[in-house]
């Protein structure tokens, strides 16, 4: 149930270790397919939104940790009500340790700023949004300007927390 509100393919989930809420999928993971076979959870290097898997994930089996709980759901729904809707990626960078990404792309004078079709959300500056037929170049370039713009003005160097093939 914490992943229903999560953008995202299960194997990218499992890649970047996702979830909402501080949690992690790898929390309940107990092994996932590779295209060598199964492999446990406890041979996977994961840490906070990384597996250190390079490669295609085709299946992966969880243990059910709890009982279905209803606050859970009220907790999700109040997070993606602070999210954009419409086409995103979901977070774009990994919150650095004692702060949040958002905040420091917003305190850089990014929060609406636009390339192209792509922009940082004005509802949540972690997030850009795909609002007029973007192209990679667009993204690309929101990317860099945030990480150099934060970089220069918080000494902050941004983790991207969506990964590039």
């Amino acid at each position: 149930e914490f992943l229903q509100n999560i953008p995202g393919t299960l194997g990218g989930l499992i890649k970047m270790n996702a979830g909402p809420c501080g949690g992690s999928l790898s929390d309940d993971l107990l092994a996932v397919r590779l295209g060598r076979g199964w492999v446990e959870r406890e041979r996977i290097s994961f840490s906070y939104r990384k597996s250190g898997i390079d490669e295609p994930i085709f299946g992966a089996e969880f243990k059910i940790s709890r009982e279905f709980d209803a606050t859970l759901a009220a907790d999700f729904a109040a997070k993606r009500a602070n999210q954009p809707k419409g086409a995103s990626f979901g977070s774009c960078f990994v919150n650095p340790p004692g702060d949040y990404a958002g905040r420091l792309i917003e305190a850089a004078q990014l929060k609406g700023y636009a390339i192209g079709g792509a922009k940082f959300s004005e509802q949540h500056a972690n997030f850009i949004i795909n609002f007029n037929a973007a192209t990679f170049a667009d993204v690309t370039g929101l990317i860099n300007l945030a990480r150099e713009r934060v970089l220069e003005q918080f000494g902050v160097e941004l983790k991207t927390e969506v990964v590039v093939i």
